[in-house]
């Protein structure tokens, strides 16, 4: 059936003229694509533009949600200095009936006013008692009707904190009992937070922010009309851990926001604070307008152009064709009128010529017959080159041999031992130049011969240790050749630089999630300064690399990355106290 159509549509297609062919054709490969390639990319740059504005969103309201918190501590902190100073319980407990001047008394308690002047965010600290002898003065006053009913009769028990809103201020304000033990009078400390330092600190940017305890109306907003008016956003108090975002509708117009609760520590009392985008929906529109112009554009110039195209190609085929058909009868005068320099003009060319290129052909296909042979001469040779390079490692294995077995004939066995290492590395290294893969049991092998070589050079200078996982079987996993030599190497070249302690090289391995594998490589040499760290860790991130001093290391992090996807990584830390920590992430590959 499917082939069915496409003998069809080819039918149909060669029926045409070139200039119908060539616009049914471009004109729905270019339509197919233009659409496809523009609706991806505008639904990349919408979700890109979305997400990036969503995560600002979030990130102002946990600030703001970070901001309160620690003004709930600080008015906590606060809160539990006055109500258990004794001086404080002993002023509001006195009689002071006999005092001339009570308000002079009252006001001589410096603490209140102390906290009222020193901490910006209190807006107003007061305390209010029920004892007939204290009349009102600065910070601490009768109790009235009004305070009695919007905070005293709220607080269920001695040791309740309620937050709520100040009935005159309408700013936030923690009440709460003052113990008075030697008297029946009632006594509360109310302190408020003011809505200027709560302007000053959450506005610094476009977005809209309101904030309110529990169902109460809008205490505080960055628009001031907002204050006082009912929540405007669906909210489920139920959930005592609510957090929300999505499109809302705000005064009849629809914005992007997200809504968090805050449960206000030692207190049942919750604070949801709101943030708004009201940008984001118009700047989603404008890309969306701005993308379907750009690909109307773009297809419409591309469709001009295809057209404009075709016409003077029709016609210049027209004229080919008619050439042509004059030049299979022998009149070759007529191509002269041909002009350009593309295919078609040289199709005309070579008509003309046609007899008298035979030759030339013939000459170019022996040339290339002679290329041809050159180019097998010169891989025949280049094989043979290949043989001989071959012979090399053995000669040179060979030869090793020969000196450890002096050694061994003289009785100096640490140069025999030293001798054999060094064949096992060279081996090691020149079997796998090529190669993607060894077991780590080879590669660890091959790092331990290359320490014991080292040991015979630095003697105590340093000592080593490698760490396995517990039934880690080193035979069974693969990884890539030569890639911890490299890390090792650079200890002894930078580490180890003028130390005057021992140097301890520690290399492990450990199991990660998603099998994957942490390679550590570790020592407590001299270490590096954190601005020499940060830049190199930039070059290690970068395909270019300036620094001569880490080119062993970039070629290690284009290797994982090319080989084993950007997902894996090398990065360098501080060991601390002292030294320089490598780590590597690679997968865990089955060695077969």
């Amino acid at each position: 059936m499917g082939k069915k159509l496409i003998n069809k549509f080819y039918e149909w297609l060669f029926q045409n003229g070139i200039r119908k062919q060539i616009l049914s054709i471009v004109v729905v490969a270019l339509l197919v694509p233009t659409l496809t390639i523009g609706a991806f990319l505008s639904s990349v740059l919408f979700k890109s533009t979305y997400e990036s504005a969503q995560d600002q969103m979030w990130s102002d309201n946990l600030r703001v949600r970070s901001l309160l918190l620690d003004c709930f501590l600080d008015v906590n902190a606060i809160s539990d200095d006055l109500i258990s100073d004794k001086v404080l319980q002993d002023l509001l407990q006195s009689d002071l009936s006999d005092q001339e001047n009570i308000s002079f008394v009252l006001n001589s308690y410096p603490r209140l006013k102390n906290y009222h002047d020193t901490k910006a965010f209190i807006s107003e600290i007061a305390v209010y008692t029920t004892n007939p002898t204290i009349v009102d003065a600065r910070y601490i006053k009768q109790v009235t009707p009004q305070i009695r009913e919007a905070y005293i009769s709220r607080l269920r028990y001695g040791a309740d904190i309620i937050w709520c809103e100040n009935p005159e201020t309408k700013e936030l304000t923690q009440v709460r009992y003052i113990p008075l033990l030697h008297s029946r009078d009632t006594a509360i400390l109310t302190i408020g937070i003011s809505n200027n330092y709560l302007k000053n600190r959450i506005r610094n940017n476009n977005l809209y922010t309101c904030l309110h305890i529990n169902q109460a109306p809008i205490f505080f907003s960055t628009t001031r009309s907002d204050q006082g008016s009912e929540i405007f956003l669906p909210i489920d108090y139920a959930d005592s851990a609510y957090s929300d975002q999505g499109l809302y509708e705000y005064h009849e117009k629809k914005a992007f926001g997200c809504v968090n609760s805050l449960l206000i520590p030692k207190s049942t009392d919750t604070i949801y604070i709101s943030t708004l985008d009201f940008s984001l929906l118009g700047t989603l529109k404008k890309l969306l307008l701005l993308s379907s112009l750009i690909i109307i554009f773009s297809f419409a110039v591309a469709l001009w152009g295809i057209i404009f195209y075709t016409k003077a190609l029709s016609r210049r085929i027209e004229i080919l064709r008619s050439a042509t058909h004059q030049a299979s009868n022998g009149n070759y005068n007529i191509m002269d009128s041909f002009e350009g320099k593309d295919e078609l003009s040289e199709t005309f060319r070579d008509i003309k010529h046609m007899i008298q290129n035979v030759q030339e052909t013939e000459a170019e296909i022996y040339e290339e017959q002679l290329r041809k042979e050159k180019y097998e001469n010169n891989q025949r040779e280049m094989e043979f080159k290949l043989l001989t390079s071959q012979i090399n490692p053995h000669f040179i294995y060979n030869t090793l041999e020969m000196i450890r077995m002096l050694a061994l004939s003289n009785k100096d066995y640490q140069v025999s031992a030293t001798v054999s290492m060094l064949g096992k590395c060279l081996h090691y290294v020149l079997e796998n130049t090529i190669s993607t893969k060894a077991s780590i049991e080879q590669e660890l092998n091959h790092i331990v011969n290359y320490l014991q070589i080292q040991k015979m050079r630095f003697e105590d200078r340093f000592d080593y240790r490698i760490t396995l996982p517990e039934s880690f079987d080193a035979t069974s996993y693969e990884i890539l050749p030569l890639l911890l030599q490299p890390l090792v190497e650079n200890v002894f070249t930078h580490g180890m630089e003028g130390l005057d302690h021992k140097c301890m090289i520690e290399i492990s391995l450990s199991l990660e999630e998603g099998d994957t594998m942490a390679i550590s490589v570790s020592d407590n040499g001299v270490g590096m300064t954190d601005e020499a760290l940060q830049t190199l860790n930039q070059n290690l991130s970068s395909p270019m690399l300036e620094s001569q001093r880490s080119i062993a290391l970039l070629n290690i992090a284009k290797r994982i990355r090319l080989f084993y996807g950007e997902k894996y990584y090398l990065k360098v830390l501080h060991n601390h106290p002292q030294g320089t920590h490598v780590q590597l992430s690679i997968p865990l590959i089955p060695y077969e």
